[in-house]
Parts: structure tokens; sequence; C-alpha cells
């Protein structure tokens, strides 16, 4: 345990620095930009460092810097204010914001808003203490649960799912709680279940299992049967056993988790992004356990109503995966 937060602490440091050097010797005649992430406990966070390290010491025409944020929401808020940068968010937020779909101002599209590659899939993780009697989603009405901070994607995410049981949000006691503290206050009994949208291997988690006996549990296969069905962002995922030493895959829902940027920053800026990422994918993938899994087959994917940026279509046609 004591190596695992040794670990984690030595990726955070490890990014600050390489972020504060690469400050030091910005070029002026570059394009500043930012890469909206989600809080520094987070995977966004590493995640948006890894790609600023490798477009300031690689792109001719970029200069990155990361922005911390509380998570999807909040960076798809940021892009819309300050649309000539980029930000990482779930799908399901990005096109709730396309389509000006509730938590977002529903007589304002975010039309511009456009996609230029998608980083991996996020599933929706329950997890609730050792010995808790809650055996499936419907065992949490009225019961105290945390997503972390307000204006991270779980909180939006769990609105579908509270719809599809004919909830009401107040029938589950959300508590806001720092990600930091997560799994103190589930170990504690402050309390009944952490709901958290990530990609695995996930140190909260793991930390969670670790210290309290804590264990994932399902939303079971005729609810996510359902959901899938009716939310076209939502696909079916399985953590393998092997991940955190379960006795059987767990089945859960996901959704992707992408780039965005919008219309407005220029296709050559967005094609040079695109272009030092995808040529160094194999640097990257050694920057932070979660970013292993990139693979560029998956990162082309289109299946999401938000359009390609121009830049980033550019790109990948000049290398023949998309026509």
């Amino acid at each position: 345990m004591m190596k695992e937060i040794i670990l984690k602490k030595n990726i955070l440091i490890f990014f600050i620095i390489s972020l504060f050097l690469s400050a030091l010797y910005a070029d002026e005649d570059k394009q500043a930009i930012k890469i909206a992430s989600g809080n520094v406990t987070g995977v966004y966070y590493p995640t948006a460092g890894a790609l600023c390290r490798t477009i300031n010491h690689n792109s001719p025409l970029l200069y990155c810097s990361v922005l911390v944020s509380n998570g999807s929401v909040s960076t798809i808020e940021y892009l819309s204010a300050n649309p000539r940068n980029f930000a990482l968010s779930q799908s399901d937020i990005a096109e709730k914001a396309y389509n000006a779909s509730s938590p977002f101002d529903k007589d304002k599209k975010f039309l511009s808003l456009r996609k230029v590659f998608t980083l991996a899939d996020e599933s929706m993780t329950i997890i609730v203490r050792g010995g808790s009697n809650i055996k499936n989603f419907s065992d949490l009405k009225n019961k105290k649960i945390s997503f972390g901070e307000r204006g991270n994607g779980t909180e939006i995410f769990i609105s579908d799912i509270i719809k599809s049981y004919n909830w009401e949000k107040s029938d589950l006691e959300v508590v806001y709680i720092n990600p930091t503290n997560l799994s103190k206050s589930l170990c504690s009994g402050e309390i009944d279940a952490i709901i958290y949208t990530v990609s695995h291997p996930n140190g909260l988690v793991q930390e969670s299992l670790n210290n309290c006996d804590a264990k994932i549990i399902s939303l079971g296969e005729k609810k996510i049967k359902d959901l899938i069905g009716n939310k076209p962002y939502f696909k079916r995922k399985s953590i393998a056993k092997e991940i955190y030493a379960t006795k059987l895959p767990i089945d859960v829902i996901s959704v992707e988790s992408a780039v965005y940027t919008t219309s407005e920053m220029p296709d050559k800026l967005v094609y040079d992004f695109t272009k030092q990422i995808f040529q160094r994918i194999h640097e990257i993938q050694t920057l932070h356990p979660v970013l292993k899994k990139l693979e560029k087959q998956n990162m082309i994917k289109m299946d999401t109503i938000i359009p390609l940026h121009p830049g980033a279509k550019k790109y990948f046609a000049e290398q023949g995966w998309i026509k």
C-alpha cells in the first residue's frame, strides 16, 4: 500500500516538474493553449499532463498547459467560454452540452463543439463496504453516496441511472467529498457507497478494496441491457477479475472519454496537435498506467453525434485511417 502511495505521489511530482520546466522554456511565437482536465487526484490531470508534455517537447506551433477542474462538466463549460483550447470529457457529458440537455443551459446548444480523438472507456464503478447488505444499485435508495465533488461527470452519468429506476435525485443522499477522502469516508461509514466513473486499474478503487474489504457491485444484466438500448453513448464493459483479484469479472456500463475542442480552433493547430500525439503513442503509454491501453484503432472511433474537427480529420485521412 505504501509503495502504491509513493508511486502516485512520484507520478504527480513528475508531471508538475515537467510542466513547470516546459513553462520556463516556452516559445513566445507558439500559440498558447490549455487542456482542461480534472482534479489532481484523478486520471484526467496526468493524462492532460502527458499530452501537454508531448506537445511542448515536439510541436513547432503550440505551447500547452494543464487546467485543473472538477471534471467533465467543468471542462466543457471552460471550453465553451474559451473556445480556442482543448478539454477532456466523458462522451455523454459532451453530447448533453452539444444538445443543450441538463445540466447545461437548454437554450444554448454547444454546436461548435468538435471531437479530436478518443482516449479510453470509463466505467461507472459502484464500491460498497465489505459485509454491506447493498447487493445492486436498487439497494442504494435512501443511502448516503458520493461521487466526489460537484461538476464531475459521474454526477450526470448517475442521473440517467436514477431516471431508469423512476427515482428522484432526492432518493439518494448525495455527499460531496474531495476525491482524496472518498476511501476514508467509505471505510469510516460516513457514506454507504462510492460511485465513480473511471478507467481501470484505478488507485482509489484499489485503496478502498484494500482498506475496508470493500467490493464492487454490478448494475445487473437486465439494467445494463436496458440502459445501452436507450442511451447510445453507453457501452457494456467488464472489469477483468485479474485487475482487482475478484472472483469473477464485473459487468458495468461505460462511456468513452475523449479530447474535444471547438470549430474556432484553427485547422492547422488541431492537425499539429493530433499529429504530435499520434506519432508518439508509444512514448505516451509509458507516462501513466491508464495510458498503457491507448490504441490507435480505438482513438479514431467516431461513434458520436459530435463532428470530428477538420484538423484531426485531415491527419486521419492522410494516414489512410478514414476516407
